[in-house]
């Protein structure tokens, strides 16, 4: 064979750490680069895979299954494991796309709208249980999920690292290693003999979400069992290892053999003991919610149990044991207004409010609707606004009310705040009916699309910390503002990025449709979620969809900053651009470059917010209104000493039991964001919030405000 046919040796680089287990070690350059993905210190990543490979990574404890003499196992991740597992769900794995048939780990579903699928007309329902589900998916299985669906993504995210001859590829290691980080070992007996294998934990963060994506290839084998019977008219739906398939009609023996035998070709087992079918009159139930006739109940025994509990919970003395049960009694009530909306059971709503009576609880806000409308719709849905809504778990007619108060220009309510520089800032806030629907739209599926790595801002995770922390030992500094961001992107734009982010979602969403409903949805999103044909500045999803639109930009900077000489560091936080370098100063002629790329990819730069500075002139990198250093990150002294003026106010100035909640949250606001930039409070701030609590006890923060906080708080005091 000539040498010009000679075919290119494959690239076998992953197949050389194939091992069905975490390495012992990976290469720092894998460390360096996951830790770029997740933002986190890379000792905390070969921390937690130490504590995976000693067996100490999880505590476990039992917990009994309803109903049976049995004891679930549930793994829970000590805290830093659990921090990086979280990071790895919000970044790499919430951008993958799952069936439209999962409702169990899935942002913004619950077992309720899971049990809303087979509305309203469902006579019998055929349920399955996968017999120990996760246990089941491997090691192999989890690799094969990062490597097939993460990896690809992971060119979105920014420049790749090449491998060096004779090394393993970094993003092949890092591809590895979060299998590892996201798998415990638990020993089996195979073939008579002991062993040990790496499976998915029950109860870490991610476990659910990688059980859905284990499922997709079941989830498409039971779809297509549903298209070769449409006389039956079935529907399907999944809560984790729970299986639901339903029909207004009679089902057959035949059609359970077929989705038995999909379960068994997906590589899961069958738990013989739970399949069951049910047929009205008898009480129709799915994973405890009770379908009756086209509204939900829920099961009966299960209204006693939590009468009983709450009941029950005056005895309960110990403060720890009643944390944990308001807790539990939280969830439930969560539950139960999920399905009843406001009005809840007399037999639930008495002995609830007893419970709030006798424990001194304040009276708890209204919700003006239930959490989620129920839905009544066909299986295959006739147009883009049936279709929508059967995504988002709304009714149709929802979603058309929203659509007429658009069309009506009553959608949005404007306002203006002051800018810095004097200006006035125009805020376009939809009803509160469109910014549910807008808040459905951007979980479940618009953050599905993946933005590129510089992105700090609008992204679940990233912070104006996360975004200054990047940049930290930098010694030159180029700041660039893009001009009118959000209004520059037309609707047209936001139509276009949808289509092409949303092409893979849609494939894996469930049932196919034609080309023009397709088309038909993507200019319905684009009506949602525009107005005067911008995206409006205080939507919920206009700053993501900024992060999409800005895709082409980001792209083409990363390629100007590896064809630059230096070492180019690149953020941006929405439409603020941050470039930095730690050798040498960024020149005049490559911020012309910068401005260059900028018009080209359809967005102005400010020139009046353009910033410089230089550490060798003794200039402060100043980004976001952080200072960055050597040391760490730190806050100017006149934002300090503005945030210990409020503290100091609160805690002095305001009697107790006076403290509105404005205020509250203003102060939750500071001291978290000062939290998240030092670590812990620094003591001129710790003394006046302690004062703080002390005169204000109930203001005492249930968790750490600082997960909570995304964008930079609007906390500075009235002038």
């Amino acid at each position: 064979m000539s040498e010009t046919n000679t075919p290119r040796p494959r690239n076998r680089s992953h197949l050389t750490i194939q091992a069905r287990r975490p390495l012992a070690s990976y290469s720092d350059a894998a460390y360096r680069l996951l830790g770029q993905w997740l933002d986190v210190d890379t000792g905390l990543l070969q921390e937690a895979l130490e504590a995976i490979l000693a067996g100490q990574a999880y505590e476990s404890f039992r917990i009994p299954k309803p109903g049976r003499d049995e004891w679930r196992v549930i793994l829970d991740p000590y805290g830093g494991l659990k921090e990086v597992q979280r990071r790895i769900l919000d970044r790499l794995l919430y951008p993958i796309p799952v069936s439209n048939a999962a409702h169990g780990a899935v942002p913004g579903r619950s077992v309720v709208t899971n049990a809303r699928q087979h509305l309203p007309d469902a006579q019998e329902i055929l349920s399955i249980d996968l017999r120990h589900a996760f246990p089941s998916v491997r090691f192999s299985r989890v690799h094969s999920i990062f490597r097939k669906q993460v990896r690809p993504l992971l060119r979105k995210l920014g420049p790749l690292p090449t491998a060096h001859s004779g090394t393993l590829d970094p993003v092949d290691e890092v591809i590895h290693l979060l299998a590892g980080l996201t798998t415990y070992k638990q020993t089996v007996r195979q073939q008579g003999r002991t062993t040990q294998v790496y499976c998915l934990p029950q109860g870490a963060p991610t476990s659910g979400y990688l059980l859905n994506l284990a499922c997709l290839p079941l989830d498409g084998k039971i779809y297509k069992i549903i298209e070769k019977n449409p006389e039956l008219n079935l529907r399907y739906s999944r809560y984790l290892d729970d299986l639901v398939v339903s029909s207004p009609n009679q089902l057959n023996d035949e059609v359970q053999k077929e989705v038995e035998l999909a379960v068994v070709k997906s590589d899961f087992h069958l738990n013989h003991q739970k399949i069951a079918r049910t047929q009205a009159p008898a009480p129709l139930v799915v994973c405890g919610v009770q379908l009756s006739g086209e509204q939900l109940t829920a099961e009966g025994g299960l209204i006693e149990r939590c009468a009983d509990m709450l009941r029950n919970a005056e005895a309960v003395r110990n403060p720890t044991a009643e944390q944990k049960l308001r807790r539990k009694i939280r969830g439930v009530m969560v539950f139960f207004r999920q399905v009843y909306g406001q009005d809840l059971p007399p037999n639930i709503a008495e002995p609830y409010q007893q419970y709030r009576t006798n424990r001194q609880l304040p009276e708890e806000p209204e919700t003006v609707a239930q959490a989620v409308a129920p839905v009544t719709l066909a299986t295959e849905p006739s147009n883009a606004v049936e279709l929508l809504a059967q995504w988002l778990d709304l009714t149709p007619e929802t979603i058309a009310e929203a659509r007429a108060k658009i069309q009506a220009g009553e959608g949005y309510e404007s306002w203006s705040i002051d800018k810095g520089n004097g200006s006035k800032r125009i805020i376009t806030s939809p009803v509160d009916q469109l910014k549910d629907i807008q808040t459905r739209i951007l979980s479940q599926l618009i953050y599905h699309i993946p933005v590129s790595n510089a992105c700090h801002g609008f992204v679940p995770g990233r912070s104006i910390v996360t975004n200054a922390m990047t940049h930290q030992g930098a010694t030159s500094l180029i700041n660039l503002d893009l001009k009118d961001a959000f209004p520059s992107v037309s609707k047209h734009r936001v139509e276009l990025g949808l289509r092409i982010g949303l092409g893979r979602v849609i494939k894996k969403f469930g049932l196919r449709f034609p080309r023009p409903m397709r088309d038909e949805l993507i200019a319905l999103l684009g009506e949602l979620l525009t107005v005067d044909d911008q995206l409006p500045q205080g939507a919920p999803t206009s700053g993501y969809l900024l992060n999409i639109a800005a895709m082409s930009l980001d792209k083409r900077l990363f390629e100007l900053i590896q064809e630059h000489d230096q070492e180019v560091t690149y953020t941006r936080y929405a439409d603020d651009l941050t470039f930095t370098c730690k050798d040498g100063e960024l020149t005049t002629d490559f911020l012309n470059k910068l401005k260059r790329v900028i018009r080209r990819s359809g967005f102005r730069w400010n020139p009046r917010k353009t910033h410089r500075a230089e550490v060798d002139k003794g200039q402060q990198i100043e980004i976001c209104g952080i200072y960055v250093d050597d040391d760490g990150l730190r806050l100017p002294r006149d934002k300090m000493k503005a945030y210990r003026s409020i503290l100091r106010r609160a805690a002095t100035q305001i009697p107790t039991g006076q403290l509105d909640d404005a205020t509250k949250r203003q102060i939750q606001g500071v001291v978290g964001f000062v939290e998240m930039v030092y670590g812990e409070l620094p003591r001129r701030i710790s003394e006046p919030y302690q004062a703080y609590l002390q005169q204000h006890p109930d203001a005492r923060p249930k968790r750490l405000y600082r997960d909570k906080i995304s964008f930079y708080p609007n906390i500075m005091p009235n002038p």
